[in-house]
């Protein structure tokens, strides 16, 4: 049997020994099967699609896949099946990939716990804690939204995985499981047949185990996309990763802003410690630098988050595609003028959206009634372009800034439900970066005393992806975490 047989056959194995992890919503096992045969008769002839060729992936579950379920983690949701499939999807398909399965996510990407209708994601960690057992109620939360994603990397379940960065969304959970996830440009990958949550910010995010797959999986999907209009006119020159790089002329801004409360311990170390690494290693240059306006950079997010949600999930109502309550009417004993459009509409949305959706679309409503939309959305806007501005000017004097990526290494699922907030703080240090539209990375730091993975969050100018990508690679290799990708330690898992 040839390797990428095998190698397809190890990761529909692997799914299905963490199936209680919750990691997948809807596994393509047959498929993928397919495809790694096809995958093998192009190796034999020499003619292999891509540098992708053969290699496993698994594609978050609010990224449209033709004929495929795309649930966005909701009910409502539940059977739509879409008839096309997303850019990044065909062009994944078209160059030899093999998809293990669509990956489980917060409800449409609101959240930070990957907790949808059909369950709550696990870190992979919880099957080497001897303390908790996988199928017990409380266990370790493997970050959100893209945390599917993230647990399927993580666990040596695929070799990459497609996730969607709207806040943060790909960065938290990738520190959390202790692999690595990218936030590109925004423009960079098209986000046609991305079901959005917030247009100015949604970006199409990559996460693996090595900067080269990275770099290979960016290399197919970048450039412009005549299906979104908000991709970079120019056309993507390839990156590659080089073999030796000198940090001597590189300077590295460590923002002052970041150093809010709530920052563990842990989180703290894996910062300092990834800067000595630059420091002592790299003989970078370490600077102290300021983003003043980047406090508000939360109140921005959620204000714009909540008012696109409450324009883009207007067409969830029930009644074209999606979740339709049973009436259950009697038309012998009521009046059909008493179910007007709109409570059919409310009941599709009570029965089928969760909590924390319904709360989003309420709030962007209130932000936007004539009387508020001056001073929520429009101050909202002008505080974005005050945060992009400071990082123009931030970037005059460093080529990159370093800064924790979370507040945790991670947290209990029964932690996790105390906090009842509907925005909250977590996703500090990485929404900033999706206002300004600036590529960012995670890459694994340290494990921290509780024997879990750590990650530290590079931030570049606009459209320098290279730079981040090559300066990203140097850190993960003169890191000391190299057991994260270890066979050995995958089989762990």
């Amino acid at each position: 049997m040839s390797e990428i047989l095998n190698n397809c056959i190890r990761s529909i194995n692997k799914a299905k020994k963490l199936k209680n992890l919750n990691i997948l919503i809807k596994d393509t096992f047959d498929l993928a099967l397919n495809q790694a045969e096809k995958s093998h008769e192009r190796f034999l002839k020499n003619t292999p699609a891509s540098k992708l060729d053969g290699k496993t992936f698994s594609i978050k579950d609010n990224i449209s896949t033709k004929s495929i379920t795309t649930t966005c983690g909701s009910k409502m949701l539940d059977n739509y099946v879409p008839p096309y499939n997303a850019t990044v999807s065909e062009k994944l398909l078209n160059s030899g990939s093999v998809l293990i399965g669509k990956t489980n996510m917060d409800e449409f990407g609101m959240g930070s716990a990957s907790s949808s209708y059909y369950g709550t994601v696990k870190n992979p960690y919880n099957v080497l804690k001897d303390s908790l057992d996988q199928n017990l109620d409380d266990f370790y939360i493997s970050g959100g939204s893209s945390g599917g994603s993230a647990a399927s990397v993580a666990s040596g379940m695929v070799e990459f995985s497609i996730g969607s960065d709207t806040g943060g969304s790909v960065r938290n959970p990738a520190s959390i499981c202790g692999c690595i996830g990218y936030k590109p440009t925004y423009g960079l990958i098209s986000r046609h047949g991305l079901i959005p949550l917030n247009n100015y910010f949604d970006t199409i995010g990559i996460m693996t185990r090595t900067t080269d797959t990275l770099v290979d999986v960016l290399n197919e999907l970048a450039g412009p996309d005549p299906k979104d209009a908000t991709t970079l006119k120019t056309n993507f020159k390839k990156i590659s990763l080089e073999d030796k790089i000198s940090l001597n002329q590189i300077t590295i801004g460590v923002p002052k802003e970041f150093f809010p409360n709530g920052l563990s311990q842990s989180n703290l170390e894996a910062w300092k410690h990834s800067v000595g690494i630059f420091d002592k290693i790299g003989n970078a240059k370490i600077i102290s630098v300021s983003l003043p306006n980047v406090t508000y950079s939360m109140s921005c997010y959620s204000v714009l988050t909540s008012c696109e949600v409450a324009s883009n999930f207007s067409k969830f109502d029930g009644l074209r595609f999606g979740h339709h309550s049973e009436l259950n009417l009697d038309i012998n004993k009521v009046d059909q003028m008493d179910y007007n459009l709109e409570q059919v509409i409310k009941k599709n949305r009570d029965e089928s959206l969760g909590q924390v959706v319904r709360s989003r679309i309420a709030t962007g409503n209130y932000f936007l009634l004539k009387n508020n939309y001056e001073k929520y959305f429009v101050k909202s806007h002008q505080i974005k372009q005050m945060i992009v501005n400071d990082f123009i000017k931030v970037f005059n004097q460093c080529d990159l800034l370093i800064t924790p990526t979370c507040f945790n290494d991670t947290l209990l699922y029964s932690d996790y439900m105390k906090q009842n907030e509907v925005f909250d703080e977590k996703d500090f240090f990485t929404s900033c970066a999706n206002i300004a539209g600036v590529p960012a990375i995670s890459v694994p730091s340290i494990m921290s005393k509780n024997n879990l993975p750590v990650g530290v969050q590079l931030i570049a100018k606009w459209k320098r992806d290279d730079l981040l990508l090559n300066i990203a690679n140097w850190f993960v290799k003169n890191n000391s975490l190299n057991h994260l990708n270890d066979i050995k330690f995958l089989d762990k898992f």
